[in-house]
Order: C-alpha cells, then sequence, then structure tokens
C-alpha cells in the first residue's frame, strides 16, 4: 500500500523478491505488481479496500526427490484481488491465480529437459 492516501482509481506500482527454503525446496521469484485502488467493499461486515492487481515475473524453484534434482524456471503473469481492512491494518482475503511456461530439467543422472507450463490460483483468506 501507497503511504500517502489514496482515492479509488489510484494506481500504483511495486517489485519485491520473494525467496522460500524448506527441506528439500528453494524457491525464488522476482514480481512487477501493478495495483489498482478499486474502492471500499463489505467483507464479512468489515469496510475493506478492494485492490485489484497484474503480476508479473520470473519464478525459479529447485528441489530433489527419489535422487533427481529438478528444476521449474520461467516468466509468469497473473492477476489477483486484495481485500484490505484499514481500521485493522491487515488483508482479509487474497485470490491469486497466475500462469508459468518455461522449462523443467531433471538431473538423474543425464539431463531431461521439457516445456512446462504451470497454472496456481489461491485464495488466502483471515477466518474470525
Amino acid at each position: 500500500m501507497p503511504d500517502e492516501a489514496i482515492t479509488p482509481g489510484y494506481i500504483w506500482s511495486g517489485t519485491d523478491t520473494l525467496r522460500t527454503k524448506s527441506s528439500p525446496a528453494n524457491l525464488v521469484m522476482i514480481v512487477k505488481a501493478d495495483n489498482k485502488f478499486e474502492g471500499y467493499e463489505q467483507l464479512n461486515g468489515i469496510n475493506c479496500a478492494k485492490i485489484t492487481f497484474a503480476l508479473s515475473g520470473t519464478r525459479e524453484l529447485k528441489t530433489q526427490t527419489q535422487g533427481m534434482d529438478i528444476k521449474m524456471s520461467g516468466p509468469f503473469t497473473g492477476t489477483g484481488e486484495l481485500y484490505f481492512a484499514p481500521d485493522k491494518g491487515y488483508f482479509l482475503r487474497q485470490i491469486v491465480k497466475t500462469r508459468m511456461t518455461g522449462q523443467m530439467e531433471i538431473t538423474s543422472p543425464e539431463v531431461m529437459s521439457f516445456p512446462l507450463t504451470m497454472d496456481q490460483n489461491s485464495v488466502t483468506e483471515v477466518k474470525n
């Protein structure tokens, strides 16, 4: 969210790098978001700022399974909606849909590579 006061129709952009490490996966995403404040809506009886966004960037996932090294990488695009409760200081719901087109490489012991299309849809919601 921008630091200054905004009105419906306000547009802003941002770029972020997300790094997630777990055993045995390592994910790096560079994300550019073009955001638009649509206005206020009620969600579960709470006044929320509705923000829509378009995403683009790159995703690289490295993991290991059954002795094979697997790497999935490529560009992605997507869209989403975020419902933020300004009075509470946190979001209540986020919906994100993305599509990545790229390559998958599997090393076991030779390298195999093939095209990959990955669709991801997620809903993250705070429960009262």
